[in-house]
């Protein structure tokens, strides 16, 4: 295809395929997890990263064994998995039909937290404004600052993604037992010292070494976040999840061209480096969340004791 506008069109037409798939995918992954809501969430959103890291790989080994058209092997996993959900859909409907009378009932008790939404998002528009920043960056930061190829540089950002993958699947284990608003806090704290020497470092072996636990720290706030604003408004988990899975995501991207320009200013390291303010403020904005779990526990107390009270009498 030579037609620049034509491709715009369907890279526009791709991204809107996305933003349609992710809402409904969270709100019924949200319906089917069970109590552990979160653990489900980490998977959803481990596939998503597990895509980020091969997808690259595999279309650079289609277009270099069979050109441009190599791409259209890519349509082949698409296609199957399009088919398997349309199959499946009847069955998603019904199970939410179903279920439909009861949880309008558990809904009239539950009351939408937008102020705590806000503030969620803007913590999960810092994490995306680091990931964004090392996605975009991180290949060029290894072939310029640490004199590495450019497929080093790949392997690297693979690492980081990889890595990310097993943070989002242990934020979903750890997350019913310490609670999302800790597994937030940890992830940024960690993240920051992480970061920070990751950018001092210079030797490309032990700076692909702190990639590891750098990249862990970065992903593991992600699924306790998306899960927290399903709970945050109960009473749209669809408009939680579109924000927090596609717009608090991509605007991270926004920032991207603004760390381009201090990049060519300053150089890489500079840009790089001014995303070492975005884990202290999300740790901050984290901090002022409220404990969902905690409430959920101190009902589950309350109604434990309240029926002892009434066996006792």
């Amino acid at each position: 295809m030579q037609n620049y506008y034509l491709i715009i069109l369907l890279v526009a037409l791709s991204g809107i395929g996305l933003a349609l798939f992710h809402p409904e995918g969270a709100r019924l992954t949200n319906r089917f997890a069970g109590e552990n809501k979160t653990s489900a969430v980490s998977i959803f959103a481990a596939g998503g990263n597990i895509g980020f890291a091969v997808g690259p790989i595999l279309t650079t080994t289609m277009v270099l064994a069979f050109g441009l058209k190599g791409t259209l092997i890519l349509c082949i996993p698409a296609v199957v998995m399009g088919g398997i959900l349309l199959y499946e859909s009847k069955n998603f409907s019904n199970e939410v039909s179903s279920d439909k009378e009861l949880d309008n009932i558990d809904k009239k008790e539950e009351v939408d937290e937008w102020g705590a939404f806000g503030r969620l998002t803007l913590t999960l528009l810092c994490r995306s404004t680091v990931f964004f920043g090392l996605n975009t960056f991180l290949t060029l930061y290894y072939m310029n600052i640490l004199k590495q190829s450019e497929v080093q540089g790949s392997i690297a950002l693979s690492t980081l993604i990889v890595v990310g993958a097993g943070g989002t699947l242990f934020a979903g284990k750890l997350s019913s037992k310490i609670g999302n608003k800790k597994l937030i806090i940890i992830g940024y704290s960690c993240l920051l010292p992480l970061l920070i020497l990751f950018l001092n470092i210079k030797n490309p072996i032990l700076a692909t070494i702190i990639l590891i636990p750098l990249g862990f720290f970065l992903y593991m706030p992600y699924s306790p976040m998306v899960a927290l604003g399903q709970k945050y408004l109960p009473n749209h988990l669809g408009l939680a999840s579109g924000i927090t899975l596609g717009l608090g995501v991509t605007m991270g991207g926004l920032v991207s061209p603004i760390l381009g320009y201090v990049s060519d200013t300053h150089g890489i390291h500079a840009a790089l480096s001014c995303l070492i303010v975005m884990p202290i403020i999300a740790a901050v904005l984290a901090r002022k969340l409220p404990v969902k779990e905690a409430d959920l526990k101190n009902k589950a107390i309350l109604k434990n004791n309240a029926s002892q009270v009434v066996a006792e009498n």
